[in-house]
């Protein structure tokens, strides 16, 4: 008489695993809010609110987490996941002027905040356009230079 299978959440604590893809974007900006006059943007911006904007090569990493599939040892195949971030977030921004050419940024600043909260949000309907959970996404973390980085999680602020 054979034995009966036990399924493997009774044996064994299921791993929640964390895997990232980075990639770089090339991008323009100015930093600058329609809801401030010239002297307040030029005052909290500074040289960043020049007229003709300057640029970044931005260093961006999405993070996923979940649960390692016992069959293929995978959370999701990085090969997925760099093909949802090259349509979903590579092609929107990458040699783009971000104040110009992603209607994202009418009419917020194209700072490095509100692109992460931009990124977060592509990667989600990537995720969804593919089939997986959008709860996979874990965070968006982008390196303006090697000295900023911004970070975000899917989190809001209470109404």
């Amino acid at each position: 008489m054979a034995l009966p299978t036990i399924p493997r959440s009774q044996v064994e604590p299921v791993p929640i695993v964390r895997l990232s893809r980075t990639f770089n974007v090339s991008a323009a900006h100015r930093l600058h809010s329609i809801y401030l006059s010239d002297e307040e943007n030029q005052k909290i911006y500074g040289p960043c609110n020049r007229q003709y904007g300057h640029g970044h090569n931005y260093k961006i990493t999405v993070t996923l987490a979940g649960q390692v599939d016992p069959q293929t040892g995978m959370v999701v195949n990085l090969c997925v996941l760099k093909s949802i971030a090259q349509r979903y977030v590579a092609e929107l921004l990458d040699h783009r002027n971000l104040d110009m050419e992603v209607d994202y940024f009418i009419k917020r600043p194209s700072t490095t905040e509100n692109l992460a909260v931009l990124v977060w949000q592509q990667m989600r309907v990537g995720l969804r356009d593919t089939g997986l959970p959008e709860s996979l996404l874990d965070d968006v973390t982008i390196e303006e230079t090697d000295a900023n980085r911004v970070s975000y999680s899917g989190k809001y602020a209470p109404n």
